[in-house]
């Protein structure tokens, strides 16, 4: 054992390296997403653009992706280039995408990796700062096509990797590439622009020997460019691109019940009980002194870099609200802390040195009060709906007399409830922080590094970790069996229609918005139907107020809607959206005759009508 962990300590980067690949790929196969294959959210965009780029040029076709970016209030240049030469690697070929997409996840989490091993931190808090960074509820960038944030994050981690490198090696042309990926993540999403001051104090902090004032001196070269990048970038987006956004999106204005909301949430999402036990350790060690005071002001830095990327995100997330891959970047600050506080830990191991008497008796005894009690709050979270997956074991069940449902998804399903149902695990990891303070004294060094903060610390990530990954299965796996549901309900159309044949398509305009013009992409550019006509049918709950861009369907549709049918009669095919079948053939039912068509359904509730033959 003592071989290979040092081998591991001689070779992290080739370690780290092995272990994400075979992390992500593993997780991406096992839940079935990497070859999934078309989903109606952001796919369509990719054969919509395939169809037009042979005829229109990659230039040109840059060019009117950025001016329609333009036209909705966004600006992500580097993300509609990215995605443009994917397009051009690899088609429509979405298996190539997916296997592109979790060698990017591999890439991120080593370069998130190698920058925390060059600002000095250990093996294991360096692979925690990824491990948290990426794998949650908001994990979905690397199995989805679509999403911004997934060349954001390449991005921004390798702007972290280089600022990293630049504090190590002392090195301005690090330093410079560091900006210019800084300049790439802006450009790839709005709120990357917001991370910037954020990294330059990294830069500062960690180069920092005898005070901020010759720090900021020494990385002039530094800050001068990466703040030109930050307030240029905010300049032009005020002025030329404007802040509103897309309907929900965009910067609404300071409000301060939503701005708590989101910061409130993205905490959440960060595991911040788990920060708060991390400071509650540190404090005894502090009061007992194990640790000297002049390390009490190391937590200063690390505070002021949680602010820094938590408020900024807060404020620009608090109209649309903070959730799944809208946590990025900001999670990175919780991450950060994370490995920080396990870093400090290690580093401030019990020696036997502590000071003894009633003062650091008590200390331990209210420490040990404040976990346990962090803990219980812990798991009440955890039962919070935004933690719920969709997919439980009794659901598994049920989808197994079905289709097929991989061993992995029950394994990780029941891990979930087994955490979340229970109050097994704070009462043991309270249990165990409790004879982590009574050993403090014991002098045999094997149970002192047994029961050390230390370990204990340890141990609680690890079961952040596995939890973190349980949601994130679920989601992966909720995303495949869209796919597959999507895939069947296309082919079912394919092998019931003509490529003449009349198609109408039942969708909410609101709540199916993007997916009523997904559906015409696939049709139109996979299977050559293009007779296709769209009936808007608001389905119960569809409540939203916000105008959006994609609440017409006469943006894609045209004049082609069900009142310029003129002879229904010629309805070959109905193909209706989930949750709105009821409805359309109380609506329907002067013209529309249900025993003259064969119905199909499946188990995500995608339902259609063929004409008898």
């Amino acid at each position: 054992m003592r071989c290979i962990i040092e081998w591991i300590k001689g070779h992290s980067y080739l370690f780290s390296f092995l272990f994400f690949t075979a992390f992500w790929y593993s997780l991406l196969l096992l839940n079935g997403t990497l070859f999934a294959g078309f989903h109606f959210t952001d796919d369509h965009q990719i054969l919509s653009i395939a169809s037009k780029l042979p005829e229109s040029g990659f230039l040109d076709t840059l060019q009117g992706m950025i001016k329609e970016d333009l036209r909705i209030g966004r600006f992500r240049p580097f993300y509609n280039l990215h995605r443009l030469l994917e397009i051009g690697i690899f088609g429509t070929d979405l298996a190539r995408w997916a296997v592109y997409n979790g060698l990017l996840a591999s890439l991120t989490s080593l370069f998130m990796f190698a920058f925390m091993r060059a600002v000095g931190f250990s093996v294991i808090a360096s692979l925690v700062f990824p491990l948290f960074s990426l794998v949650g509820t908001h994990s979905g960038i690397w199995w989805r096509l679509g999403p911004a944030e997934t060349i954001g994050m390449v991005n921004l981690s390798l702007a972290l990797m280089y600022t990293g490198l630049a504090v190590k090696t002392r090195s301005r042309l690090n330093g410079l590439i560091s900006v210019l990926f800084m300049l790439l993540m802006s450009l790839s999403k709005e709120t990357f622009i917001l991370i910037i001051p954020a990294l330059v104090y990294i830069k500062l902090w960690r180069d920092k020997k005898s005070g901020w004032a010759e720090a900021v001196g020494r990385n002039l070269h530094y800050i001068i460019p990466s703040m030109a990048v930050f307030t240029g970038l905010l300049l032009f987006i005020k002025y030329f691109v404007g802040t509103a956004g897309v309907g929900y999106a965009g910067y609404g204005g300071f409000d301060v019940f939503r701005f708590l909301s989101a910061f409130l949430r993205l905490a959440i999402f960060g595991h911040v009980w788990i920060i708060l036990i991390g400071l509650a350790l540190a404090a005894v060690m502090f009061v007992k002194k194990e640790a000297s005071l002049s390390s009490l002001a190391e937590f200063a830095a690390p505070l002021v870099l949680l602010s820094l990327i938590t408020i900024p995100q807060a404020l620009i997330y608090a109209k649309s609200g903070i959730s799944e891959r809208y946590l990025f970047p900001g999670i990175l600050a919780y991450a950060f802390f994370l490995s920080y506080l396990l870093n400090f830990l290690g580093r401030n191991t019990e020696d036997g040195a502590a000071e003894r008497g009633i003062r650091p008796a008590l200390a331990s005894v209210f420490g040990w009060i404040a976990i346990v009690g962090l803990l219980f709050a812990e798991q009440i979270f955890l039962n919070h709906r935004m933690f719920k997956v969709v997919f439980d074991s009794e659901a598994l069940r049920y989808l197994s007399d079905i289709r097929a449902v991989p061993p992995a998804s029950f394994f990780m399903a029941r891990l979930n409830e087994s955490i979340r149902s229970t109050w097994f695990f704070p009462i043991a990891l309270g249990f165990f922080s409790g004879l982590v303070f009574l050993s403090a004294g014991l002098a045999r060094p094997v149970i002192k590094k047994m029961l050390s903060r230390y370990s204990f610390y340890q141990l609680l990530l690890a079961a952040a970790v596995i939890f973190n990954l349980t949601v994130c299965f679920d989601r992966a796996y909720t995303f495949s069996f869209e796919c597959r549901n999507i895939q069947d309900w296309m082919r079912s159309i394919e092998e019931n229609t003509a490529e003449d044949g009349m198609v109408l398509v039942v969708a909410d305009p609101i709540r199916n918005s993007e997916w009523g013009m997904s559906i015409k992409a696939y049709l139109n550019h996979k299977a050559g139907r293009n007779n296709l006509y769209i009936y808007p049918l608001k389905g119960d709950g569809a409540t939203r107020n916000e105008a959006s861009p994609f609440e017409s369907f006469s943006l894609v549709y045209g004049d082609k809607s069900v009142d310029n049918v003129h002879d229904k009669q010629e309805i070959g095919a109905v193909a209706i959206f989930p949750g709105l079948e009821e409805k359309f053939l109380q609506g329907s039912s002067g013209w529309f005759d249900p025993s003259a068509f064969e119905r199909y359904f499946n188990e995500f509730g995608f339902v259609s009508y063929y004409r008898r033959k």
